[in-house]
């Protein structure tokens, strides 16, 4: 029976780390989810870069035996950066990453991305205005994210959902430049924020993933992997 393992996770452009609050009753106790607030709501300029020192900083609080990570969207940026920083730095890594709704850097353009979610005209949206921009800046430093390719040596897990329009497969296996171990690719039922709904599916496979990383088969095989990257 595995151990205990901390899930830290990083939530995409626009949303907080509340979103993660109700994964703790979703997935078994052997998994702690710990949501990672790192983006500093009132600073449009940010980075990815500084959006993970901000979370290596907070990391710094915890002392856990065993963590994997979890980033969505934007936060797949952020997962992949704070794991490449710890690399470099020659610290200890996370046992596996799981990215959610995530491209490799630099395979799509900002003003696709923001046409796709339908950001070109904030004043449109239903959504509060400060989320509309706290989404527009994600997208746009997810889209700026130009990391020299560093291969690290941690298992990436990449979950797309099946009606995500955003980008094809060609941007999610370009992740295979960014890691030393062949990423396992998974598809799951619904959009780009599938991690939001009850997915039976997909808490299966964040369970799966991270108890079990690379003795874990693909859910499912698909030759049209989708996938976005804000």
């Amino acid at each position: 029976m595995p151990g205990k393992i901390t899930l830290f996770c990083f939530h995409h452009a626009g949303g907080t780390e509340r979103q993660f609050k109700s994964w703790n009753r979703q997935l078994t106790p052997s998994i702690t989810v710990v949501g990672l607030p790192v983006e500093n709501r009132f600073a449009r300029e940010e980075t990815i870069e500084d959006l993970a020192l901000n979370a290596l900083k907070r990391l710094d609080g915890y002392d856990v035996d065993s963590f994997a990570f979890y980033g969505h969207s934007m936060g797949g940026l952020v997962a992949y950066e704070v794991c490449r920083r710890l690399h470099i730095s020659e610290k200890r890594l996370p046992s596996k990453i799981i990215i959610g709704g995530t491209g490799a850097p630099q395979m799509i353009a900002e003003s696709r991305a923001l046409q796709k979610l339908s950001l070109t005209n904030p004043t449109s949206q239903s959504v509060p205005r400060y989320v509309t921009q706290r989404t527009i800046a994600g997208v746009t430093r997810a889209c700026n994210y130009n990391p020299k390719p560093l291969k690290i040596p941690v298992l990436i897990n990449i979950i797309t959902g099946s009606r995500d329009p955003l980008v094809g497969r060609e941007e999610v296996v370009k992740w295979g430049d960014y890691s030393s171990l062949a990423p396992i690719f998974h598809e799951v039922s619904g959009d780009h924020f599938f991690h939001l709904s009850d997915n039976n599916e997909f808490f299966s496979l964040i369970q799966r993933a991270v108890l079990h990383g690379d003795n874990s088969p693909p859910l499912k095989a698909h030759d049209s992997l989708l996938s976005i990257f804000v």
